[in-house]
């Protein structure tokens, strides 16, 4: 038993010489994750913080720009502006050694800003089926650590504003940086074994249920979106004669679900409720909007270690590095320019693998990135140093690529070598 449970934790986080790169990669991006997870309980901060600062360090050995050559020339030419304007938001954080090292142990690390070119030469069909595997061990194990934290976190979450912030945080971490990958598995499951359809299933349902006791609604949006979506898959593959019956069989699904909600809801999700028609955003975003404009850095933004003032947060006045709004947060560091050139290089994607390809695996992708892009207005984690990111951004590398968009279904299947059961 304990031979496993060591076998398991080598297999998420450690690599050894025979690892493949782009795993060497993601389990160090795992280690990260994990470090930046403990964090939050406050013990042995500088410990965890020094180990974050020296998985970072050691990406340095990834940063390549050679895979900008794979790319066709309209993508090539985005992308290239994308990787000057990346270095040109950096500026200031170089300006110093102390700077420099400050962002190297945050989630929106140097790394997570040069993931859409490192990653390019990992966007290979060939490796989807490793990756779905690799994802599935990173929910089971999110599902693990959710269980066991639960009763604190509940505990936590029944006491004043700080222990009630604590238990959101740590939610929220698990389910971005070790949950990241479910929305994905959501839509793809039916290609994978039935015992793992029956995780996801398990770990969706916990989440959802997670997000709606400690008032997540953002969270419950991006599960409801993708629960849609697999509807829609589900329907599709279905023989004409039974899309009735697998019809009837969702509504009667959500027909529990608003029974449920509408009997036990608001005893069980009450801050959920109270949270339905509180703005707890706007007043934040207006303040950025007019920092940005009175001082003339909504064009370019204020750098990647640009920050802005708020007093909607802490009436004392606070600084704060980031804003929960994605958008915005992506206005702040590099401007309008920065936005745009992200929704440049990512939204053709998304319309080139609804519209321009032969198999419906490339569309269940182009689903995922959708949702990725629409969620990403509702909490600025998604663009961080994270399994959802990375998953992402292979997943838009592969939409741009026209040999797998040509592929009809039975040889992505080929190329994938998918095993079903």
């Amino acid at each position: 038993m304990k031979k496993g449970l060591a076998s398991y934790i080598f297999d998420i986080f450690l690599w050894n010489k025979n690892t493949h790169k782009e795993f060497v990669f993601l389990k160090g991006m795992m280690l990260f994750n994990l470090f930046f997870f403990l964090l939050q309980f406050e013990v042995l901060i500088q410990v965890f913080i020094v180990l974050q600062m020296m998985v970072a360090l050691y990406f340095i050995r990834f940063i390549s720009f050679r895979g900008l050559k794979e790319l066709n020339f309209i993508p090539l030419l985005i992308f290239t502006l994308l990787v000057i304007w990346t270095v040109f938001i950096c500026r200031n954080c170089i300006s110093s050694i102390r700077m420099f090292s400050h962002f190297l142990f945050l989630p929106y690390n140097y790394v997570c800003l040069l993931m859409p070119f490192i990653l390019i030469p990992f966007a290979r069909v060939e490796n989807l089926p490793r990756y779905t595997q690799y994802i599935v061990k990173t929910v089971r194990m999110s599902i693990i650590i959710l269980l066991l934290l639960l009763p604190y976190m509940v505990v936590k979450w029944n006491g004043n504003d700080d222990d009630m912030a604590i238990s959101r945080q740590l939610f929220e971490v698990i389910n971005m940086y070790f949950n990241g990958g479910l929305l994905f598995l959501m839509l793809v499951q039916r290609y994978l074994k039935q015992r793992d359809r029956a995780l996801v299933t398990f770990g969706a349902f916990l989440s959802l249920f997670c997000a709606a006791y400690f008032a997540r609604r953002g969270v419950i949006m991006s599960y409801a979106v993708t629960f849609c979506f697999v509807i829609l898959i589900n329907i599709h593959f279905r023989k004409s004669a039974k899309k009735a019956l697998t019809i009837m069989k969702y509504f009667l699904l959500v027909l529990i679900l608003v029974f449920f909600v509408l009997s036990f809801g608001e005893s069980l999700f009450s801050n959920l409720y109270e949270r339905l028609e509180y703005d707890s955003r706007s007043g934040v975003e207006f303040e950025l909007l007019d920092q940005l404009m009175t001082t003339g850095d909504m064009t370019l933004g204020r750098g990647y270690a640009g920050s802005y003032y708020s007093e909607f947060i802490d009436s004392a006045g606070i600084e704060r590095e980031g804003i929960e709004t994605g958008y915005l947060h992506l206005i702040l560091k590099g401007g309008i320019v920065y936005l745009v050139l992200m929704c440049l290089a990512f939204i053709p994607a998304v319309l080139l693998g609804f519209f321009k390809s032969n198999n419906f695996y490339i569309k269940i992708l182009s689903c995922f990135a959708l949702i990725f892009i629409v969620f990403f207005n509702v909490a600025n984690s998604n663009i961080t140093f994270s399994i959802r990111y990375f998953i992402f951004l292979i997943v838009i590398h592969i939409l741009y690529n026209p040999r797998y968009r040509k592929m009809t279904d039975k040889e992505f299947q080929n190329c994938m070598a998918i095993n079903r059961t």
